[in-house]
């Protein structure tokens, strides 16, 4: 979210952002369990090419910021991909069970055959 901008002389925009967050119940610090913290940082924007080449940013640096963003993005997403499965779920397993039951009978299964098999497969894992 951004507090702030200001256009500096050499034509670049200081851009000033605040963030936040919640501390996780597994904090060390036992007192910031739970509280929200706020943070600000600033950085640098340039608003054209013009004016980054200006400051020096050659093409070069442009290629590998670029490259840097692309390995950044599909880090990130494999990373997700591969955190998914072990993920808990927001949803109770005897909740998946009962939906599971239910979505059995609305196929034509008799409810307790359902159960049965789905109790079955329930103990083999």
């Amino acid at each position: 979210m951004a507090v702030g901008t200001k256009t500096l002389p050499d034509g670049t925009v200081e851009v000033t952002e605040a963030a936040s967050f919640t501390v996780p119940d597994s904090s060390p610090v036992e007192s910031q369990r739970g509280k929200e913290l706020s943070f600000s940082f600033s950085f640098k924007k340039y608003p054209s090419l013009d004016v980054a080449k200006k400051n020096g940013v050659t093409d070069a640096d442009l290629l590998k910021a670029i490259n840097v963003g692309q390995k950044i993005k599909s880090r990130s997403n494999a990373y997700q991909t591969a955190l998914a499965p072990h993920r808990p779920s927001e949803v109770a397993p005897d909740d998946i069970f009962e939906r599971m039951v239910r979505d059995a009978v609305r196929l034509g299964i008799p409810e307790d055959l359902a159960r049965k098999n789905l109790q079955g497969l329930r103990g083999s894992k």
